[in-house]
């Protein structure tokens, strides 16, 4: 909002109204700065409010968001209850009230959905969730069970009504993640009519003028109906590549840095892929820019290779020409020599930018969702690590490899090749693997707990042993690796100690370009840094272990004998990084 937006603070309203207009702002805070991160000033600098004259209103914090919440649920219940009202006589109808009810634009917003997550997937507020919208999620599943059951006795069908009524709940669940992710591009009428569908496969005559909506992301398998892997082809074929390159990576988000790797005014960092140049800057007033790499007089590059510091102008090496820290031309070098223009014309070209918990990410073609609208659904799981204060182990490293990118990722996405592949980090994590694929985000959450009895040698027995109680962080975290990947190009690495990030930037096809960050909380114990030190050094075997896998099935991909593959359900990750190719590739469907 822009503060010309913004209510007069002087303006009076009465209570009511202005109790209305804080939960409304409050609502929209959450969403777009997630549940932790909200503040009473940030409230009201939406309404013109000071926190003291907030708390007139609501005595706490607490108090507003949880006011905001019941505001959210009362608003759906008394829409699901109003769609279905005067239906008693026929269950049909009153389904189709109530997905309509689910997928009204006002109800189904993006701001409301992203409370609704916001407090579903934040351990320390599911109590309130369950206090406020848990007995609207029971009446709306009793609502759904109790008129899918009369409309299966009605025909005379034997159908499983729990899974088929959890299955309604699900589509619409999903529809919900999409409309954060799509916001103004989301169709209503379509997410109406897939529900619809749903009804329609298991109620055939229901089905007469449904059609299931065709989303991106689920492109068919093959004829066969196997679950098969993309064709060996996509990992070799340089046509194949530059489409990849125009499709999916150059519109991609790409991690150049940590806040903290740039912390003073002047403090830069280069960052190059796909054939084009960029840098990140912190400027004079502290906000972090990015521009292409490119001086706009003769296309050298403006500042070299690297990190460093320009106090001044930015200058360019070849003709001086010189550029304040937001990027406009304020030197030309012998200017006398140029007939007149406009410098406004001559400036460097900005870079979309976005920082995300700290990390600085750009993307050389602009649009699409950003960053926070993708990791919604894990942000409130991500912010007891505080990833924004986190400072650098060591400096960003770089590494080329002879794997595909995909190849790369199909072998990071998975834990069937553990007990073979990685016999220490399977003797150090448990067996029970968590894969959850996102297909309305393209992100994956992969995670597990490590062994009661920690085994797999020296380093995994002494890191399993000296590892700290992480109190801040949730009882459930505290002894788990995490590991959270936003297709196409990187992932965050999370352990209880520390975190890092790998981003893997396709050079050619069958081959990457690796880039690893490593950063933690400053004030480590010396009994913490040993466990980094340890952490370091597993990851590190592991990372020698994938390297020579991914090397070798890079060599198989290329040969004669192999076409394509099949997955199992312990690669349901790699399935998905398939699907969101063919989706965005079609042709690698065939």
């Amino acid at each position: 909002m822009k503060s010309s937006d913004r209510p007069e603070p002087n303006i009076r309203l009465a209570p009511d109204i202005r109790r209305e207009q804080l939960i409304q702002a409050t609502i929209k805070a959450i969403a777009e700065l997630g549940l932790s991160n909200v503040t009473l000033s940030k409230v009201g600098a939406e309404v013109g409010l000071t926190a003291g004259m907030i708390n007139f209103h609501f005595e706490t914090k607490q108090a507003l968001l949880t006011a905001s919440l019941k505001a959210v649920a009362d608003e759906y219940s008394q829409a699901c209850e109003d769609a279905m009202a005067g239906h008693d006589d026929d269950p049909v109808a009153g389904l189709y009230g109530f997905i309509d009810a689910n997928l009204d634009s006002q109800i189904c917003s993006p701001q409301k959905a992203a409370v609704w997550y916001s407090y579903w997937g934040d351990s320390s507020a599911r109590d309130v969730y369950m206090r406020i919208f848990g007995h609207s999620d029971t009446a709306s599943y009793e609502a759904v069970y109790e008129r899918i059951e009369r409309i299966a006795a009605a025909r005379g069908r034997t159908l499983d009504v729990e899974a088929a009524t959890l299955g309604l709940i699900g589509v619409i669940d999903n529809l919900w993640q999409e409309v954060m992710v799509a916001r103004g591009t989301f169709d209503y009428d379509d997410a109406v009519a897939t529900c619809r569908a749903y009804l329609g496969n298991l109620f055939p005559d229901l089905a007469e003028g449904c059609k299931m909506r065709l989303v991106d992301v689920s492109t068919p398998e093959p004829a066969d109906e196997l679950p098969r892997t993309l064709p060996a082809w996509t990992y070799c074929s340089d046509t194949f590549f530059q489409k990849e390159l125009e499709q999916i990576h150059l519109p991609a988000w790409h991690v150049v840095c940590h806040q903290n790797d740039i912390p003073n005014v002047g403090d830069y960092r280069t960052f190059e892929a796909f054939g084009e140049r960029a840098f990140v800057l912190r400027g004079e007033d502290n906000l972090v820019r990015a521009f292409n790499n490119v001086c706009p007089h003769r296309a050298h590059q403006v500042l070299g290779p690297g990190a460093g510091n320009c106090p001044g102008l930015i200058r360019c090496p070849y003709h001086s020409w010189g550029f304040d820290h937001t990027g406009d031309l304020k030197a030309i070098a012998a200017q006398k020599t140029f007939p007149p223009f406009d410098n406004g014309q001559f400036g460097l070209k900005p870079l979309e930018l976005e920082t995300y918990m700290g990390f600085i990410f750009i993307r050389f073609r602009p649009g699409g969702p950003s960053l926070a609208e993708r990791f919604a659904p894990y942000e409130n799981e991500l912010a007891p690590y505080r990833f924004a204060d986190m400072v650098p182990t060591e400096p960003v490293s770089e590494e080329e490899i002879d794997a595909d990118w995909k190849n790369t990722w199909d072998n990071y996405l998975e834990d069937y090749h553990f007990p073979t592949g990685h016999p220490g980090l399977f003797g150090l994590m448990s067996m029970d693997y968590g894969r959850d694929p996102n297909d309305a985000t393209h992100t994956i959450r992969l995670h597990h707990q490590m062994r009661d009895k920690a085994k797999g040698g020296w380093s995994c027995e002494r890191y399993a042993s000296l590892l700290p109680e992480q109190t801040h962080l949730p009882q459930d975290q505290r002894n788990s690796w995490r590991y959270y990947f936003a297709y196409p190009s990187f992932a965050f690495d999370v352990y209880p100690e520390m975190m890092d990030f790998l981003h893997v930037i396709p050079v050619g096809p069958g081959r990457s370009r690796l880039r690893f960050g490593s950063y933690s909380l400053p004030g480590a114990s010396r009994e913490l840094k040993a466990c980094q030190y340890l952490s370091g050094r597993i990851n590190m075997q592991v990372h020698r272990e994938d390297m020579a896998l991914v090397a070798s099935v890079q060599k198989g991909l290329e040969s004669s004998a192999y076409d394509r593959g099949i997955l199992g359900t312990k690669e349901i990750a790699v399935a998905a990084l398939h699907r969101w190719v063919r989706a965005d590739l079609p042709e690698a469907a065939s």
